[in-house]
């Protein structure tokens, strides 16, 4: 599988993604907030697999969370791309982060509720073919923050367009 490149207003599909989740999240108490920079971030990458990986995310935390809040945010932090999802849900036990980003991946909720998903591994294996990286950072029980960050190459920037490798 090969990754594309195209111009791709990235706030733009975090905008959209978050219209999604406020779908998703129905009748629960949840709120979606976006924070993205006020002008558009315009940068040359494959908007199919980027918008796969947040809409991945961005799912699962509406899926995990019951109440608060599940927020997107977007941002260049020196030479990157990054893009948080992060959420007020259950969390991921300690023990079942070794295997997260794995083929098949399986977890339990604190009511033994078992869940499954390829997404996290599907996101992972988007987020290398456009050169960047994702992590997490959680709590079980408080939330958790996936960040994917994406390279970008500054001495190609035109009026606010970045090249993301």
């Amino acid at each position: 599988m090969e990754a594309m490149k195209q111009e791709t207003d990235v706030s733009a599909l975090i905008v959209d993604t978050a219209e999604t989740v406020r779908v998703l999240v129905e009748n629960k108490p949840v709120i979606v907030e976006v924070t993205c920079p006020a002008m558009p971030v315009i940068v040359a990458t494959d908007p199919v697999k980027l918008r796969q990986i947040i809409m991945n995310l961005s799912s699962n935390a509406a899926k995990f969370t019951s109440s608060g809040k599940v927020s997107l945010t977007l941002g260049i932090i020196g030479s990157s791309l990054e893009i948080a999802i992060s959420d007020t849900g259950i969390g991921i036990k300690k023990e079942h982060l070794n295997g997260l980003f794995a083929d098949s991946s399986q977890g339990q909720d604190d009511n033994n509720k078992v869940f499954e998903g390829t997404g996290l591994s599907i996101s992972k294996h988007l987020t290398e073919l456009l050169g960047g990286t994702i992590s997490v950072a959680t709590v079980s029980g408080r939330g958790s923050t996936f960040v994917v960050s994406l390279p970008l190459q500054f001495g190609e920037r035109l009026g606010g367009l970045y090249n993301a490798d």
